[in-house]
């Protein structure tokens, strides 16, 4: 019985590490290595003369074709298991459905439509901020590291009407993404402001939820949408 006990923890730690160590190159291929690679080749063509290959409020291009490289790679490493990942909508319910089928369109269209109106300062960078950098994070935070942090502490905390609402794997994967925040507000704050990180780490939480409730990252990615939509109309700062 001991060495039983034994041998199973060896082997959740095992796992454990191994999946660190893969969240790690995930997290460095597609949320940096891209970047990187593509700056490199930009400089090696000789097209940094291209204003959206530079840091500035034109370089919305760049992070188009990065994020959307990075989206595919990483949706192509998650369709090993996408039961498991939360790609599938058998236990989906009918409303989260469509919320997802027609919300996020609906809420990218409309709100992208009176950004331009109103000459909004984002709108060039809108389908950026407010579409393919939350897809992104759903698909690596709501996607893999939620699904593998499931396997590895599947313990409910909190149930409602016979839902899981919130298990270690939520809050988790809720803190995982406050830090992530933390690290992409140090390009555009000297001292990161205390009420950011508690605002992220929050809609990170409303956004774990979701998926643990739903069992699927794109009724998260829905909600990731729909807040970073209505971010350009309340701060002037980078966009969550």
């Amino acid at each position: 019985m001991q060495k039983e006990e034994v041998f199973l923890k060896q082997n959740f730690y095992r796992e454990f590490f191994l999946f660190i160590i893969k969240a790690f190159i995930i997290f460095v291929v597609c949320f940096l290595g891209v970047s990187w690679f593509l700056r490199i080749l930009a400089n090696f063509l000789n097209i940094t003369e291209i204003p959206a290959f530079y840091l500035s409020t034109k370089y919305e291009l760049f992070i188009s074709i990065s994020t959307i490289i990075s989206i595919i790679i990483l949706f192509g490493f998650l369709l090993r298991d996408p039961a498991a990942y939360g790609f599938i909508f058998e236990e989906v319910s009918l409303v989260n459905r469509w919320l997802v089928i027609f919300g996020i369109p609906i809420v990218f269209i409309i709100n992208g439509i009176f950004l331009f109106i109103f000459k909004n300062p984002w709108r060039y960078s809108y389908y950026n901020y407010t579409l393919l950098i939350p897809v992104l994070e759903e698909l690596f935070f709501r996607g893999y590291i939620y699904s593998n942090l499931k396997k590895q502490f599947p313990q409910i905390l909190l149930r409602f009407k016979e839902r899981d609402i919130i298990s270690w794997a939520v809050l988790i994967t809720t803190v995982l993404f406050g830090l992530y925040k933390m690290y992409y507000f140090s390009y555009s704050y000297t001292n990161i402001p205390i009420t950011e990180f508690i605002i992220v780490t929050f809609q990170g939480l409303i956004f774990s939820i979701a998926r643990e409730a739903s069992g699927s990252c794109w009724v998260s990615s829905f909600y990731n949408v729909l807040f970073s939509s209505l971010n350009p109309w309340t701060r002037t700062g980078i966009p969550i």
